[in-house]
């Protein structure tokens, strides 16, 4: 593989460091400090940190209002054409800084003005100060931690987990744990968000939502509310898939135990009836009428109703007794549905020269994603 820009650490012992070699810390003689209106610069679009520790913040202002606003600010030039007004800016460096300054704006009831220094920077460099900025302090949360992955893997693609996990001076478990974290259903998320400490247990239930969302959801509550260790969860979680597949066990005895006699030439023809012909219908109750016992599985009563209907719905009556079996689960539609939107979404965002780049990347990597689906449902 290839060497891609970005940084190789391996700890975060000098983190100002790093920043300094993506984007130098130091004023040079050539470049300008200028005082720009804070409503005219944005946080930078790979800011992963969504919140702050509000005691850490007001100490940090009570420092600015005593010894002023120290250094300066790196920001960006917007990627956005400017649209009439001022020109705006993208923060690159200095979020925390930037937000004590606006708790002493406020209370000194002025505007808020920052001292800037404009340098272009790419998107892989804003993502490189924005990682160590954040990575550098131990309280970032698991959420935002695989967001930072995310964005890497997005950015770099494709390189693996292993390769961004030492972009980011972690191990690849560290990777591929934020990388699991980042994919699993919003409710989940919603119990690490709330008590981060829970982030490998809620991973352990997650194994239980493709089969039972609702009980995944209310086995990660318990555990939040009872404060599980994981090993309590893995007995919770095992014990629930135990019980999924003994029903599941269950479900096929009865299918395989099924009476052809049961199924008699009025029940078929009465479940084929609906918007077919009736040439259709008696040849496919001849078929059916024709099955032996021992042949008559789920899998026959799905590929019998796909050949009479041309795939377009399945025999109810047939598909009552199966469990629906062929029908797609309401997880996956909705999941299917999710993926179409957020594609719609980008569709229209394509024209902002600024996510043209981020949008691309993100499409290659879901299109490699479903060749590889594809070509494993096809060795099934």
């Amino acid at each position: 593989m290839s060497k891609r820009p970005g940084w190789k650490r391996q700890s975060w012992q000098d983190a100002e460091a790093e920043i300094g070699h993506a984007v130098g810390l130091t004023v040079q003689s050539s470049e300008q400090v200028f005082q720009v209106p804070d409503d005219l610069v944005e946080d930078s679009p790979y800011q992963a940190r969504a919140s702050y520790d509000d005691a850490q913040l007001a100490d940090l202002a009570q420092g600015m209002a005593e010894m002023g606003f120290q250094g300066v600010l790196f920001v960006r030039p917007h990627p956005a054409p400017a649209v009439g007004g001022a020109a705006r800016y993208q923060l690159v460096y200095g979020h925390r800084r930037r937000r004590a300054w606006r708790m002493v704006c406020a209370e000194r009831g002025v505007p808020c003005v920052l001292p800037v220094v404009v340098r272009p920077l790419s998107d892989q460099q804003v993502l490189t100060v924005g990682a160590q900025e954040n990575l550098q302090r131990e309280n970032l949360p698991p959420l935002e931690e695989a967001q930072l992955v995310t964005w890497h893997l997005e950015m770099y693609y494709p390189a693996g987990l292993g390769e961004i996990g030492r972009m980011l001076g972690k191990s690849e478990d560290w990777a591929k744990t934020r990388a699991r974290v980042a994919q699993i259903p919003d409710p989940l998320k919603d119990v690490i968000r709330r008590s981060p400490q829970m982030m490998t247990g809620v991973l352990e239930i997650s194994r239980l939502w493709e089969r039972d969302s609702a009980a995944a959801t209310t086995l990660a509550e318990q555990a939040e509310r009872e404060g599980l260790n994981l090993k309590q969860v893995r007995l919770l979680v095992a014990d629930a898939l135990g019980q999924h597949a003994t029903r599941e066990n269950n479900h096929v005895q009865r299918v395989n135990a099924l009476n052809v006699t049961e199924f008699t030439s009025s029940d078929v023809a009465a479940s084929a009836a609906v918007g077919q012909h009736a040439p259709r219908e008696n040849n496919h109750v001849q078929r059916v009428n024709a099955l032996n016992v021992t042949e008559f599985t789920s899998s026959d009563v799905a590929a019998s109703a796909t050949a009479t209907l041309g795939g377009a719905r399945e025999l109810p009556s047939l598909g009552a007794r199966t469990g629906d079996l062929r029908t797609p689960e309401p997880r996956i539609e909705a999941e299917a549905e999710q993926m179409l939107t957020q594609l719609r979404r980008w569709e229209q965002m394509v024209a902002d020269p600024s996510q043209r780049d981020g949008i691309s990347r993100s499409c290659e990597r879901i299109l490699n994603q479903i060749q590889q689906i594809v070509a494993r449902l096809a060795d099934v």
